[in-house]
């Protein structure tokens, strides 16, 4: 007597002749039970995987921002024909779902500026391919701030520039801009176009947004910029370089 199983390489048997019938019907049943399991690693090794790529970051500049999401080749070549993602929000929970469909490799999502800011999680909730197999999901994710801007003005008198600088960010209440009061505002100068920046010194902007002017020693001409910091609800920037 013989008991049949299945490995990855095609059919195994095992012999139980000689044994007690007891003890051939254990080994038969065990023989079985390697087999599916090894059936059942196979298939689930053989499950495809699809992925979504969204941006890491959202800068909240205007009352709707599209966010855009795209598929890896990875669906693709899982023979991908339905996709879903969940859009969550650790406060406010869903959001939104990516949803993708036959051939389609690009979808959107609409954030309006009075939704909570913070890192939303995309994450799985169903795909399959076009035998109806689930496929594999990835979880990613995408943070949202208020985007800021910041500008510099130089002045030069003889030997010496006069810098000053306003930082303004977006304001969901106004849905547009407007001064970043109590700020600090970042200065530096580099000597030429490819040389490093060099930090001048920081200023802490009024209720309007506008740091008190600083006068300095520059003999020769020079590029100079502003900074502002990143904060928990807003992104940082860097004004544009101005020669003086």
């Amino acid at each position: 007597m013989q008991a049949f199983g299945l490995a990855s390489g095609g059919i195994v048997t095992t012999s139980t002749r000689g044994l007690r019938p007891d003890l051939a019907a254990i080994v038969t049943v065990l023989a079985m039970i390697g087999g599916l399991m090894l059936v059942s690693a196979g298939s689930a090794a053989a499950a495809g995987r699809c992925s979504v790529v969204v941006p890491s970051r959202l800068s909240v500049d205007s009352p709707v921002k599209s966010v855009s999401a795209r598929l890896r080749q990875d669906c693709g070549r899982a023979g991908m024909f339905f996709a879903s993602w969940d859009i969550r929000h650790p406060v406010s929970g869903s959001s939104g779902l990516f949803v993708f469909r036959g051939n389609q490799r690009s979808d959107s999502w609409n954030f309006f500026d009075w939704e909570h800011l913070g890192t939303y999680t995309i994450t799985p909730r169903s795909a399959s391919d076009f035998t109806s197999h689930r496929l594999l999901q990835n979880t990613t994710t995408t943070t949202v701030r208020l985007a800021s801007r910041v500008s510099i003005r130089v002045a030069r008198r003889g030997k010496f520039v006069v810098l000053s600088s306003t930082a303004t960010r977006y304001h969901p209440s106004v849905s547009g801009f407007g001064p970043w009061g109590g700020k600090l505002v970042s200065l530096g100068y580099r000597t030429c176009p490819t040389c490093s920046w060099h930090h001048i010194g920081t200023r802490r902007a009024d209720a309007q947004g506008r740091i008190r002017t600083r006068r300095l020693s520059a003999p020769t001409v020079r590029e100079f910029r502003a900074r502002l910091t990143r904060e928990p609800t807003t992104w940082g920037s860097t004004s544009g370089p101005r020669r003086g």
